[in-house]
């Protein structure tokens, strides 16, 4: 059974969830082939070094600021330009009976479950105080990802499972494992939630609430005037398409996708020259697929 508490008039979906694989190259021959009649430079000059030209490589960023600092500083360090243009904004949404009817789902449930790190600050930005609420009750507590558990653990929110595998399939299967059949889960999500993770907690036995907290908004100043990038990193879907009917120039930049429910997203309709999904959704792994996308550019 699935059930959803949040604002009247309903929820939209965006995307569903895929499998999680591991890093892979879903471009085409050339980063720089855009196959539009159009020619790009990598790279923004800046000044000359020993007679040579020097170029500074710029690398754009999508997401959040704070969750994505590790990232930001290590691209700095590397003498990358970095633009920290965030495609969402979340607006935290009161849930029809407030607080009370926050407290009789926590109430009746056993699971608490925070899908991304946006879940958790939207969430706390209402109950400040939903820490010691948690605690109080015992509920087993579940992040999707590592970037969320330290969103958590931020909050003092210690005892948190997060699944090997960062999606939505791995973490509904991990929560398979953990609890029976009938145990009650409450999911902690936005109105462009997609329905993958309540489905497979759905068809393991699980009772299964939605709850949602925040609404996924394009911001008002997203479109930039065209500027020199040699690689964009989407976060989402959501960031993408809103960055791309925002700024169709970034259509021509190669992009890296955290995980594979955006790489799919930026294939079918981003017409991008080259989209590289990294191995899993940390600053690291990340890192490494912004690098991998420097070095073919320059090739």
């Amino acid at each position: 059974m699935v059930s959803s508490l949040g604002p009247v008039g309903g929820t939209r979906r965006l995307a569903d969830d895929r499998g999680h694989g591991g890093a892979r190259d879903l471009g085409g021959a050339g980063l720089w082939s855009i196959g539009r009649g159009e020619g790009h430079r990598a790279g923004q000059f800046v000044g000359t070094l020993g007679g040579r030209a020097v170029t500074q490589r710029c690398v754009l960023l999508t997401r959040a600021r704070e969750d994505e600092s590790q990232l930001r500083s290590h691209l700095t360090d590397q003498g990358l330009r970095v633009l920290q243009w965030p495609g969402v904004q979340l607006q935290p949404l009161e849930l029809p009976g407030g607080e009370a009817a926050l407290g009789e789902a926590l109430r009746s449930a056993e699971v608490i479950v925070f899908p991304s790190p946006g879940a958790v600050r939207c969430t706390w930005a209402q109950w400040p105080a939903l820490g010691s609420l948690l605690g109080a009750l015992g509920l087993r507590i579940y992040a999707q990802g590592p970037g969320t558990r330290a969103a958590l653990e931020a909050r003092g929110v210690l005892q948190v499972t997060t699944p090997l595998r960062t999606d939505a399939i791995g973490l509904a299967d991990r929560i398979h494992r953990d609890v029976p059949p009938g145990t009650r889960v409450v999911l902690m999500v936005g109105n462009l939630a997609g329905d993958v993770l309540p489905r497979r907690l759905a068809a393991a036995g699980l009772s299964v609430a939605r709850l949602v907290v925040y609404e996924n908004r394009p911001p008002e100043d997203l479109a930039q005037p065209q500027c020199v990038v040699d690689c964009a990193v989407y976060g989402s879907p959501s960031a993408a398409r809103n960055h791309l009917q925002n700024n169709p120039w970034l259509h021509a930049v190669p992009g890296v996708a955290y995980g594979p429910t955006t790489a799919d997203w930026l294939m079918q309709n981003g017409d991008l020259p080259r989209v590289i999904v990294a191995e899993g959704p940390t600053w690291s792994a990340v890192f490494e697929a912004v690098n991998h996308v420097l070095k073919g550019s320059t090739s």
